[in-house]
């Protein structure tokens, strides 16, 4: 009998700390994504080619064209790879030596039978060059870079542009 009169305050107590749960683990979710999205892209990249297990040589290259294919996606907007024949191309016409550099040792020590070791090396050191001055622009920076120009542009006066037309008769 007395657990029954009590059987309504101990559903609103339970109530009232689930949802103090939920907000705390809510505002918890909002911090995290904050930091997420301030997260360094490119750090992110460099961490998962340290990662790479150095063992097995075809391994190694597998694993350096899944992140190099990533990485060129997320940081040149590269939808469609075909090959490393086609990016060499288009960073020809973008004037990335180190990039077209990559592309041909990575071309030739994927389909070559041999995997040496110094020229996995030499990649990996070239991709990290690559990732570390080719920085990842998220959506979000890039409406704020935009934003900031358009009002950097609309604060310049220019002497006689912005002028107003006096009236003669």
């Amino acid at each position: 009998m007395v657990f029954i009169k009590n059987l309504g305050n101990i559903l609103i107590i339970s109530i009232v700390i689930i949802a103090l749960i939920l907000i705390v683990v809510i505002i918890k979710e909002k911090k995290l994504n904050k930091r997420i999205r301030k997260k360094n892209w490119n750090a992110f990249y460099i961490s998962e080619i340290k990662k790479i297990d150095k063992s097995n040589p075809k391994k190694i290259l597998s694993s350096i064209n899944k992140i190099t294919r990533n990485f060129f996606k997320e940081a040149f907007k590269i939808r469609k790879f075909t090959g490393y024949s086609e990016l060499k191309k288009f960073f020809n016409r973008k004037n990335n030596v180190k990039a077209v550099e990559f592309c041909e040792l990575m071309s030739i020590a994927l389909y070559s039978k041999e995997k040496d070791n110094n020229k996995i090396e030499k990649l990996i050191n070239l991709l990290i060059e690559i990732i570390k001055t080719n920085k990842i622009i998220s959506k979000e920076e890039q409406i704020k870079t935009e934003k900031k120009s358009k009002n950097y542009l609309r604060n310049i006066k220019i002497f006689g542009i912005f002028k107003k037309k006096l009236n003669s008769k």
